[in-house]
């Protein structure tokens, strides 16, 4: 019987598992670089690559500036630093940024400064301005030439406007953000500029600039920041602005050169007598804008008669800048040299005028036509 078992096992030997079928197998090419994505002119590439060359032609324009400050906490002294920005204002080595006010607290000495490339070195206040709460530094080591400067006078309601920054320690940070109002006031302090630039902790200090790439205002803070800092003043205050958005402010160059004047040695560009009255008027076709500049009066024997100027007259540009209010025909003449081309409304016509300057010391000239030529 065993015997017959082993027989008939040998006769049928085991069954073997059937093997899986094979497992179909993707080839995957190796990726090389393809050929770059050509993609034609545009309005947007023009634009990054302006965005891109202002960024690169301010950065160097503002510093970091580090401020010791003593804070007590639970009975305990603690010694600590703050981040605040800075803008050069003149290439010996002044800048301006927020600084302590005397009354609030001791000043401190000597703050540090971080260039742009990251070198840092111990700088001096010159003189602090309590209004605008700003502080004049200087430091002989920074070594980076001032940015282009300019007034904000030909700046209108919508204009572009870049702000670079510290906010929250994130260094040389780039906004984009547009002008949302004039003349603004914050406390005490008034003629400030409203932008729609976000503003955080660390941005005060920073510089605003035009699409030129010309400085035209300082970063003062957020109507939030504000605020928060007022919180306590039991007469309300700016307490129901805390949860504000989007609601910044900037002062002026201008103001911020008129405040250090002296130590900047500036002084303001005189501008030509025109002779001439104006007023604001409703705007006009050939500008775009909600307000225009109406001649009221004309002086005889003035540069402005002399030209062909008369009461009614409404003006347009100068120079092609455009007018539309008296902020931008004081801007326009403070840019002028002998001359400047004027362009005008008359009637139902549109004429250009030549305005002619007299030298100082020296008599108007008599020749000059009393119209000008139509285009």
């Amino acid at each position: 019987m065993p015997t017959l078992l082993l027989l008939i096992l040998a006769a049928c030997p085991p069954q073997q598992e059937e093997a899986p079928p094979p497992t179909s197998r993707v080839e995957i090419p190796a990726l090389e670089p393809g050929p770059a994505l050509r993609v034609p002119p545009s309005v947007l590439g023009q634009l990054e690559e302006e965005l891109v060359a202002l960024y690169t032609s301010l950065r160097p324009a503002l510093v970091a500036v580090r401020v010791p400050v003593a804070l007590e906490h639970e009975g305990r002294r603690i010694e600590q630093e703050i981040l605040l920005s800075g803008v050069v204002l003149d290439g010996s080595g002044l800048f301006v940024a927020p600084g302590v006010d005397p009354g609030e607290g001791p000043v401190p000495e000597s703050v540090s400064v971080t260039r742009y490339d990251g070198a840092r070195f111990p700088a001096r206040p010159v003189r602090h301005e309590s209004t605008y709460g700003l502080t004049l530094y200087w430091c002989d080591r920074l070594g980076v030439p001032a940015p282009p400067l300019a007034a904000c006078d030909a700046l209108r309601v919508g204009s572009l406007c870049f702000a670079i920054g510290n906010a929250y320690e994130l260094e040389g940070s780039f906004t984009l953000g547009v002008l949302a109002g004039r003349d603004r006031g914050l406390g005490p302090a008034s003629g400030l500029l409203q932008i729609t630039n976000p503003m955080n902790p660390g941005d005060g200090g920073g510089l605003l600039a035009d699409r030129h790439g010309q400085v035209v205002g300082i970063l003062l803070t957020s109507l939030r920041e504000a605020a928060r800092h007022q919180a306590g003043d039991p007469e309300g205050g700016l307490r129901p602005y805390r949860q504000s958005e989007q609601v910044a402010f900037a002062v002026p160059i201008t103001t911020v050169r008129r405040i250090f004047a002296e130590e900047l040695g500036y002084e303001p560009p005189p501008r030509p007598w025109v002779g001439m009255r104006v007023e604001i008027a409703p705007g006009h076709p050939l500008q775009g804008a909600g307000t225009s500049v109406l001649v009221a009066e004309v002086l005889p024997g003035s540069p402005a008669e002399q030209a062909g100027l008369r009461a009614g007259d409404i003006l347009l540009s100068m120079d092609d800048q455009p007018l539309y209010s008296q902020n931008c025909l004081l801007y326009a003449l403070g840019r002028a040299g002998r001359s400047a081309r004027l362009q005008i409304w008359r009637g139902d016509q549109e004429r250009w005028l030549t305005l002619r300057f007299p030298q100082p010391g020296r008599p108007a000239p008599q020749d000059t036509p009393r119209d000008g030529d139509r285009r």
